[in-house]
């Protein structure tokens, strides 16, 4: 039988075991070299072709229909009410990369009032199971007495009706010292993303306060807080990087990443810069997936890399019906940029009932891309990056577009393997 297009075939990097990865379910198997003289021996194994038939490894005239039902239910977020919630637009720092305008605006509690009756209805009336908050600004920590009273008017009714609440926090950790770190955690806040730019050098040119001057030593300082408390957290160190990244590599290291090397609840994640005017970015996929598997290879501990290969992890939040931007005026969106004149879909009235404008259905219109020749359309589904799909009418493919060998292998390094034929089973 016929492999999928939509399998990624590889070997690991100490060349013992074939890997095997379906973009279709996200399921990766791989097998001991030692086993099969080649690939052909390895399908040709009756119980092997069964299994892999049965987790739709193979061709088939019906997989293009299946992906789609995947994405629809993707789309739908049944049970799940996602919302990002802008506390303020205010900040502390002024990064030069940054697309917020910086307004002294900040949600208050008539504000804060509308949203937890907005939560509470739709939990009701949608069978929410999961509310997914995250704070995000502007920086959150400078508004946490209406965190704080958000959390507190809706905790005792999600309890009460079976729901589970995670709540997370982007942040540019300048205000993160011991106090404000342990008010979030006792307010049930455990997952973080706190974003360092590099080296010192490389971080104070490009995030530093509203009066000009580095905020890399407060951060770090704030980090180190953080890695000395026992308590459980997850913290995402978010790197923006450009170009110079790669060459300053090793300083980076030294400067940041060795401090968090052998704590696993703190995980990287870079990123390239993205211009959100022009929508341009530095052209260094292939760099940075490299980057990456070096980094793992070396015992860095990176962002699980089915982000990259799996489309419920890499399909954006705005496509998703359940998924909101709650801004300081109750104004809603789909995505955090909104410096468009589509940016808003509507606005939760009094009542806490949300009310759409016709720009619902500009967001609603990339839902319905298809890219059936792709073989990366499992992941993305044509529109990686909504926003951008809008602004250039046409499709948008996914990240790292002809690295996915690369990922896979780091996948393995990250042992996210589902099944090892020739020894553990995982």
């Amino acid at each position: 039988m016929k492999f999928s297009k939509y399998i990624i075939i590889t070997d690991s990097i100490d060349n013992k075991y074939k890997l095997l990865y379906n973009k279709k379910n996200g399921y990766f198997i791989r097998y001991d070299k030692n086993l099969f003289e080649n690939l052909d021996d390895f399908t040709n194994h009756k119980e092997i072709e069964i299994f892999l038939q049965n987790k739709d490894f193979f061709k088939s005239d019906e997989e293009f229909i299946q992906i789609k039902k995947n994405k629809n239910d993707l789309l739908e977020s049944k049970g799940l009410l996602n919302l990002i919630i802008k506390i303020t637009k205010d900040c502390n720092l002024r990064c030069s990369y940054c697309y917020e305008t910086f307004e002294k605006k900040y949600m208050d509690k008539y504000q804060a009032d509308k949203l937890t009756k907005f939560i509470k209805k739709y939990v009701k009336q949608h069978s929410i199971h999961t509310v997914v908050l995250s704070w995000f600004g502007g920086e959150p920590t400078l508004n946490i007495d209406i965190i704080n009273y958000i959390l507190g008017n809706i905790k005792d009714f999600l309890k009460d009706n079976n729901v589970t609440l995670i709540s997370s926090i982007v942040t540019n950790g300048y205000n993160l010292d011991k106090f404000t770190f342990n008010k979030l955690l006792e307010l049930g806040i455990s997952q973080f993303q706190i974003t360092v730019d590099g080296s010192k050098e490389m971080h104070d040119k490009n995030r530093f306060t509203k009066e000009g001057t580095g905020s890399f030593n407060v951060i770090l300082k704030n980090l180190i807080n953080i890695l000395n408390n026992d308590n459980n957290f997850s913290v995402t160190l978010r790197l923006n990087v450009n170009n110079t990244f790669f060459e300053n590599l090793d300083s980076i290291k030294k400067d940041v990443l060795d401090y968090f090397k052998n704590d696993s609840r703190f995980i990287i994640d870079i990123h390239k810069i993205v211009d959100f005017d022009k929508f341009k970015n530095n052209n260094i996929d292939s760099i940075l997936a490299k980057t990456l598997l070096n980094l793992v290879k070396d015992g860095y501990k990176i962002i699980d890399q089915r982000i990259n290969l799996n489309s419920n992890s890499s399909m954006c939040y705005a496509q998703r019906e359940n998924h909101f931007v709650v801004d300081v005026d109750s104004k809603i969106s789909k995505c955090t940029v909104c410096n468009y004149p589509f940016s808003y879909i509507g606005e939760i009235n009094t009542e806490g009932i949300l009310e759409f404008n016709d720009n619902l259905e500009i967001w609603k219109a990339v839902n319905k891309i298809e890219c059936p020749d792709c073989n990366n359309y499992p992941i993305c589904f044509g529109a990686s990056c909504p926003l951008k799909a809008i602004i250039k009418n046409k499709n948008i493919c996914k990240t790292f577009m002809n690295n996915d060998e690369t990922l896979l292998k780091i996948l393995n390094e990250q042992k996210k393997y589902n099944m090892t034929i020739g020894g553990e089973y995982v």
